[in-house]
């Protein structure tokens, strides 16, 4: 790839061609030409035809080039998704790829109207296919780590629904230690909340002994100590409950 020139990240949402394949093309390109263009963005950057790049500098042909000025990643989407040596599943994955890198998803979900369709796909008409497989996609890039899963789909060397399981064992593993620290949590607050009733129950009583004491000796001094002593129960309660509320997230 020439040092000059700088990817899209659209571009790179999809798969390069096997070193095979770019070897082929290289050899079309020196008996017919080059039959289409370099496309580039405003900026420079390679939008479409990294693969013709590439083929084009092994046999020292120099390339032509178009600019496309409108949005990157559906141009991209739209040019790529008619590449036939794509199976299903790595098509998704770039795509999603594609849709995450212009924005397209958040809280796990698709935007509404970025998954409408085949998006060029001509050997099946079954919208509700793609619509899953796009579904999938999703969930792999959700759960890859730093794309791991969600890339070795799009490079084809993992299959989609393969990618999907290793997912979903991520995000069930996930949700259950959510649950279990969820459960410790509640186990140390109800722990805290019984060492709490002890101490107010005990500071209660020794509340009631102190006024008794006081109302007995008919000394009017010790209202500030019982009153100290209120305050003091009063701030173990607070204490306790905000710390409650910081282990459950509140």
């Amino acid at each position: 790839m020439s040092e000059t020139l700088k990817v899209h990240a659209a571009a790179e949402a999809f798969p390069m061609l096997s070193d095979a394949e770019i070897n082929a093309l290289a050899v079309s390109i020196v008996a017919q030409g080059l039959l289409e263009p370099i496309v580039l963005t405003a900026e420079g950057e390679v939008l479409d035809g990294r693969n013709r790049l590439l083929a084009c500098e092994r046999v020292n042909v120099t390339p032509t080039f178009t600019t496309f000025t409108g949005n990157p990643w559906a141009f991209s989407r739209n040019k790529n998704n008619e590449r036939r040596h794509l199976t299903t599943g790595q098509r998704a994955a770039s795509c999603a790829l594609s849709l995450i890198g212009e924005g397209k998803r958040a809280n796990g979900r698709w935007a509404r109207g970025s998954v409408t369709g085949d998006d060029g796909d001509k050997r099946s008409s079954s919208l509700t296919s793609w619509a899953k497989s796009m579904e999938l996609a999703g969930a792999i890039a959700d759960w890859s780590t730093d794309n791991d899963l969600i890339v070795a789909v799009r490079d084809g060397d993992i299959a989609l629904d393969a990618a999907y399981k290793t997912a979903k064992s991520r995000s069930d593993k996930h949700d259950f230690e959510v649950e279990q620290e969820r459960k410790r949590n509640e186990a140390v607050i109800a722990a805290d909340d019984a060492e709490l009733a002890r101490l107010l129950s005990a500071g209660h009583n020794q509340l009631n002994l102190d006024t008794t004491r006081m109302w007995k000796a008919q000394d009017p001094d010790n209202w500030r100590g019982v009153s100290n002593l209120a305050d003091r129960i009063i701030q173990l309660w607070t204490t306790a409950r905000e710390k409650a509320n910081e282990q459950l997230g509140q």
